[in-house]
């Protein structure tokens, strides 16, 4: 699912951006992604990056590649998160959206230059928090996720349960997401690249009485600045 500007400015979406105090917020009705770039084109990635703690081979089904329109990078990015309940099985991190934005001498305007809103798969539990975003004019080179491990013997697998990125002047930004697992190593893009796409793996819906985790793992795209 993509927004662009076109359609923030008028028509009908999928995703609805609200900007409150210049915080963009994300609504979602669907779990679909979209093959290849923002506009439908394809892109040249330098390489994939993936969290080394990442439970690639386990549960779940890839999600559709996604990457921002030729030209504009990752600046910040939005969860998908159901809050943890004691009470009930718990699925935590379900989505991940990226914001592209274009290069820029000054700094980005949040509201005007955002290019595409970016996703892959999305599970279907959760709401969509704050934006965590760099300063402005940088884009996002790095991340790790907080996982929790899959294992037969636990009856709440939750997989997936947050996501930090590092920025390109050495900024770390905070995901707002649960804290189940541990946080793996850093996964950098190569020099003079930054992040510009993703894919998601998420596990569909088990069913009545059973183990939902949503959202397992992901990859990260590395374009040539």
């Amino acid at each position: 699912m993509t927004v662009t500007r076109d359609c923030l400015l008028g028509g009908a979406c999928l995703l609805i951006l609200l900007v409150l105090s210049e915080q963009v917020m994300l609504r979602d009705t669907g779990t679909e992604g979209r093959t290849g770039r923002a506009d439908g084109t394809d892109r040249e990635v330098q390489e994939e990056i993936e969290p080394d703690n990442g439970e690639k081979e386990s549960w779940g089904s890839w999600g559709e590649h996604q990457t921002c329109p030729d030209g504009t990078f990752v600046s910040g990015f939005q969860l998908k998160v159901e809050v943890i309940d004691f009470l009930t099985d718990n699925t935590a991190l379900n989505g991940v959206a990226l914001l592209c934005y274009p290069p820029r001498e000054d700094k980005i305007n949040w509201i005007t230059d955002l290019a595409a809103n970016i996703t892959s798969a999305v599970g279907e539990w959760g709401t969509w928090g704050g934006v965590s975003r760099c300063p402005r004019g940088d884009f996002l080179v790095g991340f790790r996720m907080r996982i929790e491990k899959i294992t037969k013997t636990n009856l709440d697998n939750t997989a997936a349960n947050n996501l930090d990125g590092e920025c390109e002047g050495g900024m770390k930004i905070r995901g707002d997401g649960t804290d189940r697992g541990e946080f793996g190593n850093w996964s950098r893009c190569p020099d003079d690249t930054a992040i510009c796409g993703l894919t998601t793996k998420v596990q569909p819906p088990q069913g009545p009485f059973a183990d939902d985790a949503a959202l397992i793992t992901l990859t990260l795209d590395c374009c040539e600045l």
